[in-house]
């Protein structure tokens, strides 16, 4: 009975993993918008990259100012304590790098999002056709603390080892997702980091037009 609940845990998890994988390559990651965003991002990171090379390494350190101007002498020259042209030019690079790398990486969290809500389905179904079974018995006595997780849904007569199905689903969407991803996931280019839709400019934008975009960055600093 364990090793049966087991194999099909594994099989629906990774018929679901596949599933969503091809999904997402065919809805989103094969679509002209992505392509776009993705060869924008390798352009901005290229461009960036030039820039860096070409300057030394003690300039590419220092953080170029954006909002205060270079000071002026009485000539109307510009003094020697503001940021170089390159300087500016690196920090307006890394800018759209970053906002580049927001994008591509905005366009993964709707897949994982849809993902997430997939895989909560699937427990609901497993947990209603198992729930209340013991699944498998653990060759040693777990914690009170661990307990609680192992022991959830089930009677309370039963053995203090025997675990639910919720601890083989857990057990098994973390070591199986992980394989499927390896061979089926696309995965965003290196340096675009995971972000939400809120990081977008297309959002910043909206976010602007609504008087919230302050708000909303506090907001975050709080939670973060």
């Amino acid at each position: 009975m364990a090793i049966e609940t087991i194999v099909e845990v594994i099989l629906w998890t990774a018929s679901a993993q596949v599933l969503s994988d091809f999904a997402a390559r065919h809805f989103v990651f094969s679509k002209e918008s992505y392509l776009r965003s993705v060869a924008n991002f390798e352009r901005a990171k290229a461009r960036r990259d030039k820039l860096a090379s070409s300057m030394p390494k003690t300039q590419v350190d220092i953080p170029a100012p954006t909002s205060a101007p270079a000071p002026t002498g009485k000539k109307g020259k510009k003094g020697t304590g503001g940021p170089s042209s390159d300087q500016r030019r690196l920090a307006k690079a890394e800018e759209e790098l970053a906002q580049q790398s927001t994008e591509v990486a905005a366009r993964h969290s709707v897949p994982g999002m849809l993902s997430s809500v997939l895989f909560l389905i699937l427990f609901r179904v497993l947990g209603a056709k198992h729930g209340g079974k013991v699944v498998a018995v653990l060759p040693f006595e777990p914690f009170q603390i661990v307990r609680r997780l192992t022991a959830r849904g089930l009677p309370e007569d039963s053995p203090t080892a025997a675990c639910s199905i919720l601890v083989i689903y857990m057990l098994v969407t973390q070591t199986v997702r992980v394989v499927m991803k390896q061979f089926f996931s696309v995965q965003p280019p290196a340096g675009a980091g995971a972000t939400s839709f809120l990081d977008t400019s297309k959002a910043q934008k909206l976010m602007k037009s609504f008087g919230v975009e302050e708000d909303l960055k506090e907001a975050r600093k709080m939670f973060s």
